[in-house]
Protein backbone atom coordinates (compact mmCIF):
# COMPACT_ATOMS: atom_id res chain seq x y z
CA UNK A 1 0.00 0.00 0.00
CA UNK A 2 2.88 2.39 0.78
CA UNK A 3 4.31 1.88 -2.71
CA UNK A 4 1.00 2.91 -4.29
CA UNK A 5 0.90 6.08 -2.18
CA UNK A 6 4.49 6.97 -3.15
CA UNK A 7 3.79 6.44 -6.88
CA UNK A 8 0.63 8.56 -6.90
CA UNK A 9 2.46 11.96 -7.03
CA UNK A 10 4.63 10.71 -9.90
CA UNK A 11 1.62 9.56 -11.88
CA UNK A 12 -0.22 12.82 -11.28
CA UNK A 13 2.86 14.89 -12.20
CA UNK A 14 3.13 13.04 -15.51
CA UNK A 15 -0.48 13.97 -16.32
CA UNK A 16 -0.05 17.67 -15.51
CA UNK A 17 -0.23 20.06 -18.46
CA UNK A 18 3.06 21.38 -19.79
CA UNK A 19 3.95 24.97 -18.97
CA UNK A 20 6.48 25.21 -21.79
CA UNK A 21 6.71 28.86 -22.90
CA UNK A 22 5.56 29.50 -26.45
CA UNK A 23 7.08 32.16 -28.71
CA UNK A 24 4.52 34.68 -29.99
CA UNK A 25 5.58 36.59 -33.08
CA UNK A 26 3.75 39.28 -35.04
CA UNK A 27 4.76 40.36 -38.54
CA UNK A 28 3.25 43.18 -40.63
CA UNK A 29 3.79 44.26 -44.20
CA UNK A 30 2.44 44.01 -47.70
CA UNK A 31 2.20 42.02 -50.89
CA UNK A 32 0.91 43.04 -54.28
CA UNK A 33 -1.76 40.48 -55.16
CA UNK A 34 -3.53 40.68 -58.54
CA UNK A 35 -1.94 44.10 -59.17
CA UNK A 36 -3.29 45.54 -55.90
CA UNK A 37 -1.19 46.22 -52.79
CA UNK A 38 -2.58 44.38 -49.75
CA UNK A 39 -1.62 44.98 -46.11
CA UNK A 40 -1.08 41.83 -44.02
CA UNK A 41 -0.59 40.98 -40.37
CA UNK A 42 0.68 37.51 -39.39
CA UNK A 43 0.42 36.44 -35.73
CA UNK A 44 2.08 33.12 -34.87
CA UNK A 45 2.57 31.07 -31.73
CA UNK A 46 5.63 28.84 -32.12
CA UNK A 47 6.46 25.80 -29.99
CA UNK A 48 10.24 25.97 -29.33
CA UNK A 49 10.54 22.17 -29.00
CA UNK A 50 8.66 21.04 -32.12
CA UNK A 51 8.85 24.27 -34.18
CA UNK A 52 5.11 23.95 -34.90
CA UNK A 53 3.55 27.30 -35.69
CA UNK A 54 -0.11 28.25 -35.59
CA UNK A 55 -1.99 31.49 -35.65
CA UNK A 56 -3.84 33.92 -37.89
CA UNK A 57 -3.02 35.89 -41.02
CA UNK A 58 -5.16 38.95 -41.58
CA UNK A 59 -5.58 40.79 -44.85
CA UNK A 60 -6.00 44.22 -43.31
CA UNK A 61 -7.01 45.72 -46.63
CA UNK A 62 -10.01 43.42 -47.20
CA UNK A 63 -10.66 42.35 -43.60
CA UNK A 64 -10.29 38.63 -44.44
CA UNK A 65 -8.79 36.29 -41.82
CA UNK A 66 -7.04 32.98 -42.44
CA UNK A 67 -5.98 30.35 -39.92
CA UNK A 68 -2.25 29.61 -40.21
CA UNK A 69 -0.70 26.20 -39.50
CA UNK A 70 2.86 25.12 -40.30
CA UNK A 71 6.45 25.30 -39.10
CA UNK A 72 9.16 27.84 -38.33
CA UNK A 73 12.40 25.84 -38.54
CA UNK A 74 15.89 27.09 -37.60
CA UNK A 75 18.44 27.15 -40.41
CA UNK A 76 22.23 26.63 -40.04
CA UNK A 77 22.95 30.29 -40.88
CA UNK A 78 20.84 31.55 -37.94
CA UNK A 79 17.78 32.41 -40.02
CA UNK A 80 14.44 30.60 -39.82
CA UNK A 81 12.47 28.88 -42.61
CA UNK A 82 8.72 29.50 -42.53
CA UNK A 83 6.20 27.21 -44.23
CA UNK A 84 2.55 27.96 -43.46
CA UNK A 85 -0.76 26.74 -44.88
CA UNK A 86 -3.41 29.45 -44.76
CA UNK A 87 -6.99 28.19 -44.60
CA UNK A 88 -9.99 30.37 -45.30
CA UNK A 89 -12.08 30.67 -42.15
CA UNK A 90 -15.83 30.17 -42.22
CA UNK A 91 -17.42 32.65 -44.53
CA UNK A 92 -19.85 32.82 -47.42
CA UNK A 93 -20.16 29.65 -49.45
CA UNK A 94 -22.08 28.64 -52.55
CA UNK A 95 -24.41 25.76 -53.40
CA UNK A 96 -25.45 25.15 -57.00
CA UNK A 97 -25.72 22.48 -59.68
CA UNK A 98 -24.57 22.33 -63.27
CA UNK A 99 -26.11 19.73 -65.60
CA UNK A 100 -27.30 17.71 -62.64
CA UNK A 101 -23.98 17.73 -60.77
CA UNK A 102 -24.27 19.50 -57.46
CA UNK A 103 -21.55 21.53 -55.83
CA UNK A 104 -21.94 22.46 -52.20
CA UNK A 105 -19.94 24.52 -49.72
CA UNK A 106 -17.61 26.27 -52.18
CA UNK A 107 -15.91 29.04 -50.23
CA UNK A 108 -15.70 32.55 -51.61
CA UNK A 109 -12.10 32.69 -50.30
CA UNK A 110 -9.23 30.48 -51.42
CA UNK A 111 -6.72 28.68 -49.24
CA UNK A 112 -3.10 29.78 -49.68
CA UNK A 113 0.51 28.93 -48.78
CA UNK A 114 3.10 31.26 -47.30
CA UNK A 115 6.77 30.34 -47.35
CA UNK A 116 9.86 32.39 -46.69
CA UNK A 117 12.94 33.12 -44.64
CA UNK A 118 13.08 35.13 -41.43
CA UNK A 119 16.41 36.93 -41.06
CA UNK A 120 16.60 39.30 -38.13
CA UNK A 121 13.32 41.22 -38.14
CA UNK A 122 12.47 40.64 -41.83
CA UNK A 123 10.32 37.89 -43.33
CA UNK A 124 10.84 37.69 -47.09
CA UNK A 125 8.91 35.07 -48.99
CA UNK A 126 6.17 34.08 -51.39
CA UNK A 127 2.39 33.94 -50.99
CA UNK A 128 0.84 31.35 -53.30
CA UNK A 129 -2.87 31.74 -54.02
CA UNK A 130 -4.67 29.70 -56.71
CA UNK A 131 -1.37 28.52 -58.28
CA UNK A 132 -0.10 32.12 -58.60
CA UNK A 133 2.83 33.27 -56.47
CA UNK A 134 3.36 36.78 -55.13
CA UNK A 135 6.37 38.25 -53.28
CA UNK A 136 5.73 39.15 -49.64
CA UNK A 137 7.78 41.28 -47.26
CA UNK A 138 6.76 41.40 -43.61
CA UNK A 139 8.61 43.03 -40.71
CA UNK A 140 8.50 41.62 -37.17
CA UNK A 141 6.75 44.11 -34.93
CA UNK A 142 6.58 41.97 -31.79
CA UNK A 143 8.22 38.91 -30.31
CA UNK A 144 7.41 37.60 -26.86
CA UNK A 145 6.62 34.56 -24.77
CA UNK A 146 3.51 33.16 -23.16
CA UNK A 147 2.92 30.05 -21.09
CA UNK A 148 1.11 27.17 -22.81
CA UNK A 149 -2.56 27.33 -21.88
CA UNK A 150 -2.30 30.93 -20.69
CA UNK A 151 -4.92 33.38 -21.88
Amino acid sequence: MKRLILLTPLILAACAPSTQPQSVQVFEGQATVVLRPQQYRLTLTVNPLTYDAKGVMENRTSGDRFSAIGTLLPAPDGSQELTIKLEANAGPSARFSILGFGLDGLSAKSDAFLSGTVKGELLAGRLRVNALSYPVTLRRVRKGWREWGAV
